[in-house]
């Protein structure tokens, strides 16, 4: 009977012990030793593995708690730069979560993701200034582009992707791609000016362009 009671009491042990090492550690504040942005990554990473399980519904709704339920989990930022990353995984977030309802097959799930993502980090780069939340949006509204070029949504494609190149001249290259010249896609029937990648290297035609080329959209639906 002693024996049995001892090696219980060493399971315990062991158990307790096993238990704490993976806890988070705490300072001698009492504050959490993982910042919002390191739970942030190991949340990707968690969703990404239930992703391989077939875990769909589980995946999304951990990308949607970094997204809306994130205020209560205890920032612990190391510096100013880690508060700016942090930030910026948000976007990440958006992103992996309009993709994964795209593979899902939930277009209009996806393409609220990339809106509401796109529209608030394009907002936070004015109001902050800030170049990287810029770059992400742009990001955004490129992936939501291609999402609307294979639902067909050329005319939309298009102002999408000429709004991120607005925001981040870096992906100029996507409007050189054979499928909004009309010579080699058919679909693309409305008026798109097939030199449009030389004018984009002057970016202030390239802003007159968008506004002329709004101007011709809103003619033709009044015409429809």
């Amino acid at each position: 009977m002693g024996t049995w009671r001892a090696l219980a009491a060493s399971f315990f042990f062991l158990l307790l012990a096993t238990t704490s090492a993976l806890a988070p550690t705490r300072s001698l504040t009492g504050a959490p030793k993982y910042s919002s942005l390191s739970r942030a990554m190991r949340l990707h990473q968690t969703a990404r593995s239930m992703i391989r399980q077939s875990k769909h519904d589980s995946a999304k709704r951990l990308y949607e708690t970094h997204i809306y339920n994130w205020e209560a989990v205890p920032k612990a930022y190391a510096s100013e730069e880690e508060e700016i990353c942090d930030h910026i995984c948000v976007a990440q977030t958006y992103l992996l979560l309009a993709l994964h309802c795209q593979r899902m097959g939930d277009v209009e799930a996806a393409r609220a993701a990339f809106r509401e993502g796109a529209e608030r980090f394009e907002a936070d780069a004015k109001s902050r200034g800030c170049s990287d939340c810029r770059a992400h949006a742009s990001k955004l509204y490129v992936s939501w582009g291609l999402l609307e070029s294979k639902q067909s949504n050329l005319e939309l494609a298009w102002l999408l992707l000429a709004k991120a190149v607005r925001l981040d001249r870096s992906n100029v290259p996507v409007l050189r791609w054979k499928i909004w010249d009309p010579r080699c896609n058919p679909e693309m029937k409305w008026p798109v000016r097939r030199n449009l990648a030389k004018e984009v290297e002057d970016i202030r035609k390239y802003e007159e362009f968008i506004k002329d080329t709004a101007a011709e959209v809103g003619d033709m639906a009044v015409q429809r």
